[in-house]
């Protein structure tokens, strides 16, 4: 649809943390960034398309069970992905999560991205709370599982420069408007 209606544009995809997201859109070297919340900068804009939940990704006997108590974590090793890399909002969510199940104590490991992350849950270092996209990540040795309560939500934000009114650019974003509404869950729809 997007290429039919504008039949010389070109879509390149970049994999950027969420800083170097907003510098980029400033800098005007990407039109549209996809990030984690807060977004806060008087030159930008921003809505939710997507509210993930996270899950479990795990080698670990809990790995038989389709859902899992917080109270089973107990004696969990979890990794995290460090606060600059994972952006400050989800590192938060994650954080929050573990003290209220009082489960703050267990991380062993902090690493700088998801590919690492999981490799290292493959290896049975520990487990870690993700967003649901890392369900698409396929690793031989790691398995995704949800939480059985109180699963924490974290945004998706789709992100541009405010004084961007260009047809091409408005054409996107309803695009991935129109893409997140009719694929978000049964009561989240808006």
């Amino acid at each position: 649809m997007m290429r039919a209606q504008y039949p010389g544009l070109e879509l390149s995809f970049h994999s950027l943390t969420t800083a170097k997201q907003i510098q980029a859109l400033l800098d005007r070297s990407i039109d549209v960034a996809f990030l984690r919340p807060p977004l806060v900068h008087p030159q930008l804009s921003g809505e939710a398309v997507v509210t993930e939940r996270l899950v479990l990704p795990a080698d670990h006997p809990l790995a038989a069970q389709e859902r899992i108590a917080p109270s089973e974590l107990a004696d969990a090793r979890f990794i995290h992905i460090n606060r600059q890399q994972a952006g400050q909002t989800l590192h938060e969510r994650i954080q929050d999560w573990l003290q209220r199940h009082q489960l703050a104590g267990q991380v062993c490991q902090e690493v700088h991205n998801v590919l690492t992350l999981l490799s290292l849950a493959g290896m049975g270092n520990g487990l870690a709370l993700l967003p649901d996209y890392a369900e698409h990540l396929r690793f031989r040795n790691v398995v995704t599982r949800r939480l059985a309560a109180d699963e924490p939500e974290i945004e998706l934000l789709m992100a541009w420069r405010s004084a961007d009114g260009s047809s091409v650019g408005q054409f996107f974003r309803s695009l991935v408007w129109e893409w997140a509404q009719a694929n978000a869950p049964a009561g989240r729809r808006q």
